[in-house]
C-alpha cells in the first residue's frame, strides 16, 4: 500500500508540474510539498554515497534559505524545482511500453533478422536503432536493441557491442528534447530548443564517426561471440515503428512552434499522452497495458528512488544557491581559478564535473550547481553556449562514472564490472572531451553559438 502511495504522489506531483507550467494557476506549493516528502520517505532508505550526496544537498539548502531569510512556503516550493525532470523520468518509458505492447519491436526484429542473412552489419545496426529510437525511449532502448541483437544479429561480440551501444546512446544525449539532461538545461537557462538543439545534432554525428573509429579497437577478454543464426521466417515491417515516431516527433515540435509553453513540460506531457492514444487502435491489447501502465506507476517512485531523490535534492540546492547568492560566488571563484578566461573556464567545468561523477556525485548535481549560479551574458557568452557546454559535459562525464545509469545498465546487460566498463571506455571518453571541446569553441569563435 505504502509503496502504491509514493508512485501515485510521484504521478500527482508531475501532473501537477505540467498543469501549472501550462495555463499559470500557482501550484508551485503544492507540488512542492509533495516532492519535499518523497524526499523525507526515500532518505532512509538510500544506501551509501547516494545517501551522503541527497543529506548534503537537502541540509546545504535548508542552510542556504534560513541564511537568506527565505520564507518557509518558498523553501518548501523550491522541492518542486525539478518536478519537471521528474515528469520526463516517470512519463516517457510509456513510449516504449506501447511499442512493445503494439508488436512495434517484434516486427523490427523481424526485419532486421531478415536483412542480416543477407549481410551481418551487427555494430553498425545496433547503433543505428539506439540513434533512431533511442533518442525517444532513453535508457530503455539500450535493453530492447541488445535483446533484438541476441535473438536476430550475427557474427559479434556480445560485450563489445553493448559498449558500442552505450556510445550511440551518449549521442542521443547532447540533443534530444525527450532526455533528462536536456530538459534540464532547458529549464536552467529558459532557452528555446530551437537555439543549440541542432548544433547538439551536429556534435551528436561528430561523436558517432568517433564511435565508429574506435570500434576495432576494442577488444574485450573472454567476450561471447555470436556466430552466423539458422535462417529466420517471416517478414517484419518498419511501419508501426515509423508511424509512432514520426507522430510523436511531429507532434512535439508542432505544438513547440505554437504553444505558450516549454519543451520540457511538453514533452513530458506527450510521452504520457501519445501512447495511450495510440492504444486505442489497438482494442485487443487496451487493457492489459492500461493495467501495466497503472501498476508501473504505483511502484514508480520504489523503482526509481534513488534518481528521483537526487533530482529532487539537487533542484532544490540549486534554488537555495540562487536565493542566497552563494552560487554566484562560487560561479565567480570557478571563473578567477580560470584565469578569467572563458576557454578555461569551460574546461574547468567539464573536468569538475567528470571527476564528481567519478566518485558517485550524480552529474545532476553539478549542473544544476554551476548552471544555477552562472549568468552567462556576464561571462561574455550566450545562454545557448552554456547550454551546450553543460550538455557535453554531462555527457562525458556519464560515460566514464562507474555509478551512472547508462554505465550501470550496461555492466547489468553484459555481465563486466562498472570499473572495466569505464577503463574500455576512457580513451573514447577522452578523445571525445577533445573533440566536442574544440568543435564548441569553433562554433562559438564564427559567432554561431
Amino acid at each position: 500500500m505504502r509503496i502504491a502511495v509514493t508512485g501515485w504522489a510521484a504521478y500527482t506531483a508531475s501532473l501537477l508540474y505540467i498543469i501549472d507550467s501550462s495555463i499559470s494557476v500557482q501550484l508551485e506549493l503544492v507540488y512542492g510539498t509533495i516532492c519535499m516528502l518523497l524526499l523525507l520517505y526515500a532518505l532512509p532508505k538510500l544506501e551509501g554515497v547516494q545517501r551522503l550526496v541527497v543529506a548534503g544537498l537537502t541540509g546545504g539548502a535548508v542552510l542556504l534559505f534560513f541564511s537568506a531569510g527565505e520564507a518557509p512556503p518558498s523553501a518548501v516550493s523550491a522541492f518542486g524545482t525539478n518536478a519537471g525532470i521528474m515528469a520526463l523520468f516517470l512519463f516517457i518509458p510509456a513510449a516504449g511500453a506501447y511499442l512493445s505492447a503494439a508488436g512495434a519491436f517484434s516486427e523490427l526484429e523481424k526485419w532486421i533478422a531478415l536483412r542480416s542473412q543477407e549481410k551481418s552489419h551487427t555494430y553498425r545496426t545496433v547503433f543505428l536503432l539506439m540513434i533512431g529510437i533511442g533518442f525517444i525511449l532513453n535508457f530503455g532502448a539500450m535493453a530492447v536493441i541488445r535483446r533484438m541483437a541476441l535473438e536476430s544479429m550475427q557474427q559479434f561480440y556480445e560485450q563489445k557491442m553493448t559498449i558500442h551501444l552505450m556510445r550511440g546512446f551518449a549521442c542521443c544525449m547532447l540533443w534530444s528534447p525527450y532526455f533528462v539532461n536536456v530538459g534540464l538545461v532547458l529549464s536552467l537557462f529558459e532557452v528555446s530548443w530551437v537555439s543549440f538543439g541542432l548544433y547538439g545534432m551536429f556534435f551528436g554525428l561528430l561523436l558517432a564517426g568517433l564511435a565508429a573509429l574506435f570500434l576495432p579497437g576494442l577488444h574485450i577478454s573472454k567476450d561471447t561471440y555470436h556466430p552466423v543464426k539458422d535462417h529466420i521466417t517471416g517478414k517484419g515491417t518498419l511501419l508501426p515503428l515509423l508511424r509512432f515516431g514520426t507522430v510523436f516527433l511531429l507532434t512535439t515540435f508542432i505544438l513547440y512552434s505554437v504553444l505558450d509553453m516549454p519543451m520540457l513540460p511538453l514533452v513530458a506531457a506527450l510521452g504520457l499522452l501519445v501512447p495511450f492514444i495510440f492504444m486505442f487502435f489497438h482494442p485487443g491489447k487496451r487493457r492489459d497495458f492500461y493495467t501495466g501502465r497503472a501498476k508501473a506507476a504505483s511502484t514508480s517512485f520504489e523503482r526509481l528512488r534513488t534518481e528521483l531523490s537526487v533530482f529532487i535534492a539537487a533542484g532544490v540546492f540549486g534554488t537555495a544557491l540562487q536565493v542566497s547568492g552563494a552560487g554566484g560566488a562560487a560561479a565567480d571563484m570557478l571563473f578567477a581559478a580560470g584565469g578569467g578566461s572563458i576557454l578555461f573556464f569551460s574546461v574547468l567545468i567539464m573536468v569538475v564535473t567528470t571527476a564528481a561523477a567519478f566518485i558517485g556525485i550524480h552529474p545532476i548535481v553539478m549542473i544544476i550547481g554551476i548552471g544555477s549560479s552562472i549568468q552567462p551574458e556576464v561571462l561574455g557568452v550566450s545562454d545557448a553556449y552554456a547550454a551546450m557546454l553543460l550538455l557535453i559535459s554531462w555527457t562525458c562525464a556519464t560515460q566514464v562514472s562507474p555509478f551512472s545509469g547508462q554505465v550501470l545498465m550496461t555492466s547489468g546487460l553484459s555481465g563486466m564490472k562498472p570499473m572495466t566498463i569505464v577503463r574500455k571506455n576512457a580513451a573514447f571518453v577522452l578523445s571525445a572531451a577533445v573533440l566536442l571541446f574544440i568543435s564548441l569553441q569553433a562554433v562559438r569563435y564564427v559567432g554561431l553559438l
